[in-house]
């Protein structure tokens, strides 16, 4: 946990999304631990790492104020690791690695960015993740290919 706060504090915004992304797809399978409030606290942190890569995107500094929540966040993760509380957290049941995971908060954050006048957490909300996780995983190509040779069969008649 200490290499997320080191890269939140050079700047490396990616690198601490994708260190917080193995931690939570590590944490996802500990059922004592994967709690609401370690959820939430991971939230938090990826939310700071994400304005951090994108400032780093821009070609600006970061803020410090967003270093900080990295860093207050990686302790709290850290305290609620060793002290679990609250109600069990499921885990996204798309998620099926660490790259999964990745994308799928990667997702999340893109569709706060780009849609503000969508409330966090409604069906809407979840309807947008989940379309641009699956754009992002690469299964959109899939169906296009599949669709494609669909009609090529069908056009050539051995449907």
């Amino acid at each position: 946990m200490e290499e997320i706060v080191r890269y939140a504090k050079e700047g490396k915004g990616r690198e601490a999304f994708e260190a917080l992304a193995r931690l939570k797809w590590e944490l996802m399978h500990d059922e004592d631990v994967y709690r609401e409030p370690l959820v939430l606290a991971l939230d938090r942190a990826f939310k700071a790492a994400w304005k951090i890569w994108q400032a780093g995107e821009r070609g600006e500094k970061p803020k410090q104020a967003w270093v900080d929540a990295v860093e207050r966040e990686v302790g709290r993760i850290a305290e609620l690791i060793e002290n679990p509380r609250g109600e069990k957290a499921n885990p996204p049941v798309r998620v099926k690695s660490a790259r999964d995971c990745f994308l799928w908060m990667r997702a999340q954050m893109m569709v706060l960015d780009e849609y503000p006048d969508v409330e966090e957490g409604s069906e809407r909300f979840w309807r947008l993740v989940s379309g641009l996780f699956t754009r992002l995983k690469g299964g959109r190509r899939k169906d296009i290919r599949k669709a494609f040779f669909r009609l090529v069969l069908k056009c050539l008649g051995r449907r």
